[in-house]
């Protein structure tokens, strides 16, 4: 490929934030034609083209892949009534979401309906703000029509009250509309709040941070807390919180409470033990031991546990997460979670290298762990070790589809749909197709 059309990839980082990588050119190449077919990278760079061409690009290569009530059981932690009171007591009346990067709507359109089942009425105190780059995501979100695939998560008569039927396409109804406001919003280059806005009792901004590099990522974490209103609640996506970034400050909510934020200040849970040193007794010591008896015993701390690892590496204590997994390793070095732990920390601190061997050793005492598979893939992609990763990637398809039946939806891991189509979509990349990753 051109030094030209990675030129354009950068160019497209600067603007929106998303990362092209060499793998993807082809994919970007494909995406200048659809917007212009006598367009090319070169012009791109010489500035010769309007704004409104460089938007259009960013629309083709943002995809839209999204249903409604995804991740249910984080949606549903929200605590509403509690909201309501924090507004109050803070001057508003009603409770303000943001639902950043909300692509072609369902997921803004899902608040609203919960906003609707938890107070029980038509008209809930709730205002609900859904921005996304993408124009013609937008557009179909404000058309609020969708098909079988989009709805097929609407049970228990969600559909029949909350959207009409035009010829087997479900099409939002009235009462949703009124509660949801579209707008365009860039993440990287607009304000945070969007102009106008006031601090927001709620964000969700789920699946997106994990296309950004990690300065922007934290750039775009710290904008985000500070449009918080005291209070108020920042939801990432599953994806974000299992990629190769950290977010040193924010928590995602999960499914037992609702997650806050946290300060920068972290206390450490886990320290590990000193050893003491060796010293020659005298017979003074002797002595006055045995007038004093025996020494009390320190209490004794129970031995680390991976759990521990975790609670570190999701405050973003990246080193204390692997030095603790290492020390249970050390104790038991047939912990598949100590393993897996140490291996998403030092992916996390930006060194594959170190985590391909702890996945590897997840994988060979739990064969079936397809989460790991999914993160060597990713660590063997990320150096470069393109056969090792489509392996890795093909052999988390087969996990996948073999523990289907068995997988139970958990916050702190990619469900099912995320890794396939993470999968799925980076073979694709690896075969020469043009395709563009998942959000």
């Amino acid at each position: 490929m051109s030094v030209a059309l990675s030129e354009v990839a950068r160019m497209i980082q600067r603007e929106s934030g998303i990362m092209l990588g060499p793998s993807q050119l082809p994919s970007l190449q494909a995406a200048i034609a659809r917007v212009d077919r006598e367009l090319t990278a070169e012009a791109l760079l010489d500035g010769v083209v309007s704004a409104e061409t460089v938007r259009r690009l960013i629309d083709e290569v943002t995809i839209r892949e999204t249903f409604f009530f995804r991740h249910r059981s984080e949606l549903e932690a929200i605590e509403w009534c509690s909201l309501l009171e924090s507004a109050r007591a803070h001057g508003s009346g009603v409770v303000r979401v943001w639902v950043a990067g909300c692509a072609s709507g369902e997921e803004a359109y899902t608040v609203a309906i919960l906003a609707c089942e938890a107070f029980a009425c038509a008209s809930p105190p709730v205002r609900v703000l859904a921005t996304d780059i993408a124009p013609t995501a937008l557009k179909q979100a404000l058309a609020g029509h969708y098909g079988v695939r989009a709805v097929s998560t609407l049970q228990g008569g969600v559909r029949e009250r909350y959207f009409s039927n035009l010829h087997g396409v479900s099409c939002v109804g009235e009462r949703l509309r009124a509660l949801v406001e579209f707008r365009r919003h860039n993440l990287v280059r607009d304000p945070i709040p969007p102009a106008g806005e006031q601090p927001f009792d709620v964000i969700l901004c789920r699946n997106v941070l994990i296309y950004f590099d990690r300065p922007t990522v934290e750039q775009v974490i710290r904008a985000l807390e500070s449009a918080l209103a005291p209070a108020g609640l920042l939801l990432l996506g599953a994806a974000d919180r299992l990629s190769r970034q950290s977010f040193p400050n924010a928590r995602a909510v999960r499914p037992s409470g609702v997650g806050r934020r946290t300060s920068r200040a972290h206390t450490p849970l886990y320290k590990a033990p000193v050893k003491p040193s060796k010293q020659t007794r005298t017979s003074a010591d002797v002595e006055h031991s045995q007038r004093i008896g025996p020494p009390k015993r320190a209490p004794q701390r129970s031995p680390p546990t991976p759990a521990e690892a975790m609670k570190a590496a999701d405050r973003g204590e990246l080193d204390l997460a692997v030095q603790i997994a290492k020390d249970v390793l050390a104790e038991n070095p047939l912990d598949c979670q100590a393993h897996f732990i140490r291996g998403v920390a030092e992916f996390a601190r930006e060194d594959a290298r170190a985590a391909v061997e702890p996945l590897r050793r997840a994988l060979f005492i739990n064969p079936n762990f397809g989460l790991a598979a999914f993160k060597l893939a990713c660590a063997h992609d990320a150096l470069g070790e393109l056969g090792s990763a489509r392996r890795a990637y093909e052999r988390t398809l087969r996990i996948l589809d073999h523990c289907a039946a068995e997988q139970t939806a958990r916050s702190d891991q990619l469900d099912l749909f995320d890794m396939a189509a993470a999968c799925h979509t980076r073979l694709r990349e690896l075969s020469g197709q043009a395709t563009w990753p998942m959000r």
